[in-house]
Order: C-alpha cells, then sequence, then structure tokens
C-alpha cells in the first residue's frame, strides 16, 4: 500500500515517523517500572529501567494518537493501548470508525481487528471475527491482505 505524500513527500514522512512512535511509545508503556533486565550477557551492561514517568507520558502518547490519529496509526495505538489493558476508550473510539470508514477496503479490517478485541459481548467478537474470516477466505477481496 503506497503512502498519500505531497510534492516534497512529506506526508509519508509523517505518517512513518507516527507510527514509529506509536511503536516506541508501546515498547516503554510495555516494559515494567523500574525493569533493568541484562541485556544479553552477564559481562554486557543492564538495560535502562524506564520510569513512571516515561511510561505515563508513553501511555499519554499513545491515547492522543487514538482520538488524533489517523488510519493505521490509529489503529496500532489502539492495539497497543488494547495489548497493554487501557481499553478504556478504544471501543467508543472505534464504534465511530467503523460507522464512518467501514467501507473502505484495507482499513476496515484493522478497524474489524480492533473491534474483535475491544468488543464486550461475544456475539459482536464473532460478527467481527466472520467479517475478517470472510475476507480472507474471498481470494479476491482487498481485504484478503490485511484480514
Amino acid at each position: 500500500m503506497a503512502f498519500q505524500t505531497n510534492a516534497s513527500g512529506l506526508a509519508s514522512l509523517s505518517h512513518r515517523a507516527a507510527n514509529a512512535a506509536i511503536q516506541f511509545a508501546f515498547i516503554v508503556a510495555a516494559t515494567s517500572i523500574g525493569d533493568s533486565r541484562p541485556a544479553r550477557g552477564a559481562d554486557e551492561p543492564s538495560a535502562p529501567s524506564v520510569t513512571k514517568e516515561l511510561r505515563n507520558q508513553s501511555i499519554d502518547q499513545l491515547q492522543r494518537a487514538l482520538v488524533e490519529q489517523e488510519g493505521f496509526v490509529k489503529i496500532h495505538a489502539a492495539e497497543a493501548l488494547l495489548e497493554l489493558s487501557l481499553e478504556a476508550n478504544v471501543l467508543e473510539v472505534f464504534t465511530q470508525e467503523v460507522k464512518k470508514h467501514g467501507d473502505e477496503p484495507h482499513y476496515r479490517t484493522g478497524i474489524w481487528r480492533v473491534l474483535v478485541r475491544a468488543a464486550p459481548r461475544e456475539s459482536e467478537k464473532a460478527a467481527y471475527i466472520d467479517l475478517l474470516r470472510g475476507a480472507y477466505f474471498d481470494t479476491i477481496s482487498p481485504d484478503r491482505v490485511h484480514a
């Protein structure tokens, strides 16, 4: 999938930078506070510990991306928050996303993936799993690659 860019390619860089920031925020947020596991060997220095402040800043960044970003950056932020058991407003945001963008190939499969994890009832989860399954098994579906 190609990135949308302006004449100088700035949108591409912005999208990539946003995704990188989301990935970094998740890694920091997922690391235990004060975690200083040894690197690879006993002779190598320990990894730096994550402070409570840094972890909270990372979680704030993920939550802002959930609300302010668009497309797969929003999806990646939601997936990171769900992985961290911080699902507070993920369902609300993605209920609106499916209403606004539920007919957009590629992006809708990301929305469905988030809603499988965020939906409170098994019947809702099953409905999104069925959509993903249908997209995956349809060999000509534009959604197959993301299902």
